[in-house]
């Protein structure tokens, strides 16, 4: 991984196989960061990132992980009644919630 900026840890995540992870990139939460390392032709590893910008600001959420469908999973710092978990799909691009 480089040296760009980040505002927290890194949740580890799979996605589809490839080991990962994920962060915030800023203190409002709008920019979230997927990394992934692959294994190249000549057998090294090297890691790759791609940055959602998200329409939604998510200050008081962090990262959970990631589902199987390719969602990344946000939910609130603290257990709360309502308690919010978001689910960002990084192929469709989109949200739903429970």
């Amino acid at each position: 991984m480089d040296d760009e900026s980040t505002t927290g840890a890194c949740t580890l995540i799979n996605y589809k196989g490839k080991q990962g992870g994920v962060q915030f990139t800023d203190t409002c939460k709008r920019n979230l960061r997927l990394w992934l390392v692959e294994q190249d032709h000549a057998g090294k590893y090297k890691w790759s990132s791609n940055i959602y910008v998200l329409t939604l600001s998510f200050r008081g959420f962090d990262t959970a992980g990631m589902t199987g469908t390719s969602d990344i999973v946000l939910s609130t710092y603290y257990l709360s009644d309502p308690f919010y978990v978001f689910y960002y799909n990084v192929e469709r691009k989109g949200f739903d919630k429970s």
